[in-house]
């Protein structure tokens, strides 16, 4: 279904925000590291680069908010603006009074990277519930994402193929993990262990494109592959299969099991709302058969042993088929060498938030923990970081925030056709899958997902409640 007339009118300068937000930050990570290693850029000169997302959003929210308010041009509020408000609030009260409500001696910059953690749920949001947006606005903004999506999958899969991992040791990545992200990682290269895979007796290298993390890799597909999909429908850009072909194929090489099966179910969401059964079934049948087809074609996995390059054997169907059954068993049983350590952080969770039902307070969870040698709570156990950090009442308005955006986004989906319903649905099935993934590994730990989707969710409450009075406050 195609939008008549939705790349003639010229974009907004929110539109442009968010349009550079989408086309640099999958690039971000990779830049900084090369600017430090390789053009050497000292490393307080490349922290205020690398500031230029915050500066960009923080610039972006007042502009719109001073205009709509010179303009008297602000929407009504609804109620689930209260409840981002709400949680606006907490964080605003935990970075101003923590150390004297928990007790900490936490330095301004640990709580300054606590609140961000917070505030690129919020700010991002609040920025789209501000821009009025045309149908030209967001048919840009879908086609940008599906070029992103077409570009990272294409690297990632050659970067898989063909590039050793002695390549990212010489092109700087540990520096920036370690210099640049203080999270060192000496027992495998400076690279962080997701670069790995055990599978079977081997240790496998997962693709991680341009994101330097399989993980960071993976995270986006959360918004990028029901995108892909829904463009079989709307026709954004063309070669619709060859998108969904790529983007499968680059997520399955980050072997990232939580976010591959997510992006399974969000595509059954997608055929489910837009009442398509005939591709709902197709889909599942040609799941299974790619399955298949992963077991029995001849391909290399790249064994690595002990984290150092070694003969592919990998190319054998015996091995492939043993070692991925194995990897999928360990999985299901929580044997493997990432699922079996969540019971424990699972459990450790609960204990936190029996003895800090308010939390520990900001920066405490997270990578922002790691980053500061606090701790990793949270990093496994996407909970556990809310819950860690803000408590039973960060929790509710969490969960809450998240339903007041699926029952919008449901309510623009039904209502709308073309480029709005696509919004919708897109909107609600990333915010399903960000839940359900938040199981295991936190999604908000990719940049990319942290400032787009809350913007997109902001465009789609502002799109529902202005023409569906019934959800007003």
């Amino acid at each position: 279904m195609r939008a008549p007339g939705t790349g003639m009118s010229r974009a907004s300068w929110p539109a442009y925000a968010l349009l550079l937000y989408i086309v640099l930050l999958p690039f971000h990570s990779l830049l900084m590291a090369l600017l430090l290693a390789q053009a050497h850029l000292p490393l307080p000169v490349l922290k205020l680069v690398a500031a230029w997302k915050e500066v960009l959003l923080l610039a972006t929210f007042l502009g719109i908010l001073g205009t709509a308010s010179v303009r008297k041009e602000l929407p009504p509020l609804v109620w689930v603006d209260w409840i981002a408000l709400a949680w606006l609030s907490q964080v605003l009260l935990y970075f101003l009074f923590g150390n004297l409500l928990f007790g900490q001696s936490s330095g301004l910059l640990a709580l300054l990277y606590g609140a961000r953690d917070w505030m690129l749920y919020l700010i991002p949001y609040f920025v789209g519930r501000l821009a009025s947006v045309s149908e030209g606005d967001l048919a840009r903004a879908f086609r940008a994402l599906l070029v992103v999506a077409v570009v990272t999958s294409g690297v990632g899969i050659v970067e898989y193929v063909f590039v050793p991992t002695g390549w990212h040791l010489a092109l700087g990545i540990p520096r920036y993990f370690d210099e640049f992200l203080d999270l060192p990682y000496p027992e495998t290269w400076g690279l962080p262990s997701n670069y790995w895979q055990g599978v079977g007796n081997h240790m496998v290298r997962r693709a991680v494109s341009v994101h330097l993390s399989a993980q960071a890799f993976a995270l986006p597909f959360l918004l990028l592959w029901p995108l892909s999909l829904l463009n079989l429908h709307a026709r954004l850009i063309r070669a619709s299969v060859l998108v969904v072909v790529l983007n499968a194929v680059a997520l399955a090489l980050t072997m990232t099991r939580m976010t591959i099966v997510v992006c399974f179910l969000q595509g059954l969401i997608v055929f489910w709302l837009l009442g398509r059964k005939r591709p709902f079934f197709a889909y599942v049948v040609l799941a299974v058969v790619a399955f298949v087809l992963v077991l029995a074609v001849p391909f290399p996995l790249r064994p690595e042993n002990a984290y150092t390059e070694a003969p592919d054997t990998g190319s054998t169907v015996t091995f492939r088929l043993i070692s991925l059954l194995s990897m999928i068993g360990d999985t299901a049983i929580l044997q493997d060498s990432s699922s079996k350590v969540r019971p424990g952080h699972w459990a450790d969770g609960l204990i936190v938030l029996r003895k800090y039902p308010a939390g520990m307070g900001l920066g405490t969870t997270g990578q922002t923990a790691a980053r500061f040698g606090v701790g990793e709570m949270g990093n496994e156990a996407g909970y556990l970081k809310t819950t860690g950090a803000l408590g039973y009442p960060g929790l509710i308005v969490f969960l809450a925030w998240f339903l007041g955006v699926i029952i919008f986004s449901l309510a623009i989906s039904r209502s709308f056709d073309g480029l709005w319903q696509e919004l919708g649905v897109l909107t609600l099935v990333t915010a399903v899958g960000f839940l359900i993934n938040n199981l295991t590994v936190p999604p908000d730990q990719s940049l990319f997902l942290s400032y787009i989707f809350p913007w997109l969710a902001g465009m789609t409450v502002r799109r529902s409640s202005y023409n569906a009075p019934r959800w007003r406050s």
